[in-house]
C-alpha cells in the first residue's frame, strides 16, 4: 500500500510541474518580446548631418534670362549641399524622414557681346540695371577712360547663381535587407525657400553684380523620386 500511494503521490508531482514548466516558458517569451520591442522604440529616431554633391546642367539650350540668348553656350556649375536629416523608422521596411539641407546652383552663359546685353536693353527674365556702363564707371578698380570701348567690344560671361533652403518629407521603403546593406526606394516632396538670386557679368577686366532674375518664385515645391543604398558600419555610421 506505501508503495501504490508513493507512486500516485509521486505523478500528481509530476502533473503539478508540467503546466509551472510551460508557464516559466512564456514568461520568458514574453520578456524578450518586451524587450525586442523596447530595443525597436529606442531606435526608432535617428538625427545625422547630410553632405551632397550637385550636378546641375541645362537638358535644353534654351536660356531662362532671355530668349535672344538661346543660341550662346551654357554650362552648369556643380556645388555642394549641407544640411542634416530626422529619420523616423516605423517599422524595418518603412521609414519617414524630414530635414533641411541648404543648396546653390548655377549656370554660366558664355561669350556674350556686352554691347547688346547689357546697354542696349534690359534682359527679358530679370530685374537688370541698365546703366551699367556708368555703375561701372563709379569702380575704382575700373578705369572709366576705356568704359566706352569696353562695353562695346569685350566679350564676357553672364552667370546667374540661385540657392534655396530645402525642407523634404519623403518616405523610405526597404526593398533588400542585411545585417550591413539595405536597398530602399525613395519618395516624397520639398518645399524650397529662395534665399539667393544673383546675377554676375564677368569679363577678363571686371565683374560686376547686374540685378536678379525675375523668373524665380520664393517657395517652390518638387516631387522626389529616387533609391538609396546604405552600407552600415555600426549603428552610428
Amino acid at each position: 500500500i506505501k508503495k501504490e500511494q508513493t507512486n500516485s503521490e509521486n505523478e500528481k508531482t509530476a502533473l503539478l510541474k508540467r503546466p509551472k514548466k510551460e508557464e516559466n516558458k512564456i514568461d520568458i517569451a514574453d520578456v524578450l518580446e518586451e524587450k525586442s520591442e523596447k530595443e525597436i522604440i529606442a531606435n526608432s529616431w535617428a538625427v545625422a548631418p547630410t553632405v551632397s554633391q550637385l550636378f546641375s546642367n541645362t537638358m535644353s539650350n534654351r536660356s531662362s534670362i532671355d530668349p535672344r540668348l538661346n543660341d550662346a553656350n551654357k554650362k552648369g556649375t556643380n556645388s555642394t549641399s549641407f544640411g542634416f536629416r530626422v529619420a523616423y523608422k516605423a517599422s524595418r521596411k518603412w521609414q519617414f524622414q524630414t530635414g533641411i539641407h541648404k543648396l546653390e546652383l548655377a549656370q554660366t552663359t558664355q561669350n556674350i557681346k556686352l554691347s547688346s546685353t547689357v546697354t542696349a536693353s534690359s534682359l527679358t527674365n530679370s530685374a537688370f540695371r541698365p546703366n551699367t556702363s556708368e555703375s561701372l564707371a563709379s569702380d575704382q578698380s575700373f578705369n572709366s577712360d576705356r568704359n566706352t570701348d569696353l562695353i562695346g567690344k569685350e566679350e564676357g560671361n553672364i552667370n546667374q547663381s540661385y540657392g534655396y533652403i530645402e525642407i523634404p518629407l519623403e518616405v523610405k521603403y526597404a526593398l533588400l535587407q542585411s545585417k550591413k546593406l539595405e536597398f530602399h526606394l525613395v519618395g516624397g516632396l520639398s518645399t524650397l525657400f529662395l534665399t539667393k538670386n544673383n546675377l554676375q557679368i564677368e569679363t577678363n577686366t571686371f565683374s560686376y553684380s547686374a540685378g536678379e532674375a525675375n523668373n524665380l518664385n520664393d517657395v517652390n515645391f518638387t516631387l522626389n523620386f529616387g533609391s538609396n543604398v546604405e552600407y552600415h558600419f555600426n549603428q552610428k555610421w
